[in-house]
This record gives structure tokens, sequence and C-alpha cells, in this order.
């Protein structure tokens, strides 16, 4: 799996690390739960505290990492879009979507991830990075003529699944990461290529 921007390994030496999450009313305890990825525990935990957006998208990624992508695409829309449209909140930030990005692509709507991805202030938000090489190495996969629907329309195949080998979300602090854990390379190429079209970075 691949190291995500907010999870860095928790330095020591010169000091506890400063607890962001703790500031943004996540309390330590919780932290701790999501750094063993106990997010069924830190899901629980979150739900008993007062609501803030901060809560609620970390709520949605512990749900996006549990893998229920459903329930994660109905907290993230509801997060992100003004009720009863389609129009992003002036407040949804590049993480809030590019979570609901992930959602939508775990929950077979990868067109609606890329859809969402070309909302960002950041095109190349690391995580973004990930989401867009992961459709495109599924598209890459597809059947002839599902590609070519694909690449032409962007209409996603019945029951579509991409896989993808990063840990999903983007939680809304920065999550120290526990020292022994070990880490792989995110993506890094220069240019990522989707559908119809590419992101330079």
């Amino acid at each position: 799996m691949s190291k995500t921007r907010n999870e860095k390994p928790a330095n020591h030496e010169n000091g506890p690390v400063t607890n962001q999450a703790e500031k943004m009313g996540v309390p330590n305890k919780v932290l701790s739960l999501i750094q063993r990825e106990d997010y069924v525990a830190a899901h629980e935990a979150l739900r008993t505290l007062p609501r803030s957006l901060v809560v609620s998208q970390a709520m949605g990624v512990c749900v996006i990492r549990i893998g229920n992508a459903a329930e994660a695409v109905d907290l993230f829309r509801t997060m992100s879009v003004v009720p009863g449209t389609t129009v992003l909140k002036p407040e949804a930030d590049d993480s809030l979507k590019v979570n609901y990005a992930t959602a939508l692509m775990m929950n077979g709507s990868p067109s609606g991830a890329l859809d969402l991805l070309d909302e960002l202030e950041d095109p190349c938000h690391p995580m973004a990075l990930e989401i867009r090489a992961a459709i495109r190495k599924w598209a890459n996969g597809l059947a002839f003529w599902r590609r070519w629907d694909w690449k032409l329309n962007r209409i996603d195949p019945p029951r579509c699944s991409v896989p993808f080998d990063f840990t999903p979300g983007v939680f809304p602090f920065e999550v120290p990461r526990m020292a022994d854990k070990p880490v792989t390379t995110p993506v890094t190429s220069d240019t990522i290529e989707t559908a119809d079209s590419t992101v330079a970075c």
C-alpha cells in the first residue's frame, strides 16, 4: 500500500509529535485507533463526538477503509454536494473531493471519480494521481469494445470493479505513521493519462 500525504512517520527524537487531530476536535485515543488501522473502532468512537466537517470526513475515511463503498458515497455526497443538486459546496476542499472520488471509484463509478478529480484545485494531489493511475490500468484491461466505449464516452461498464493497490482515503489531519510500518513509494510519474484527458504534474 502507498503512503498517503497525511500519513507521516512519527518522529519522537525531538519530543512528541504535534497532535494536529486533537486541535481539530479528534481525541488522541481516536488517532491511536486510526494509527493501528482499527477503523471500525475509530468509526464508532468518532460517532460519539460533536459533529463537525473534520469529524464527518474522518468517519467517511474510516468507512472507505472498512470497505463500505456505498455508505462512503452517501456520506461524502452529503458533505460535498448542495442538497437537491449536483453542485459542489463552496467549502468542499481537495481532500473532501478526492475522498468522494475514491468512494465513487470503489463503488463502481470510475467516471464519477474522474469528474470529481477534474474539479480539484490541485490536479496533482497525491491521492488523485493514485486514483487516476488505478482507473487507467483498469481501463487498459477492459475488453476491446468496453475499452472503446470507455475512452469515447466514459461509460462505466455494468458492475465494474477498479482494482487498486494504495491505502484509500485521506484524513483531514496528519496521521503519524507507526514507526515499524513499512512504506511503499506512491505514484510519482510526471504524467497520468486517463480516459480522455492527461494531467501533467
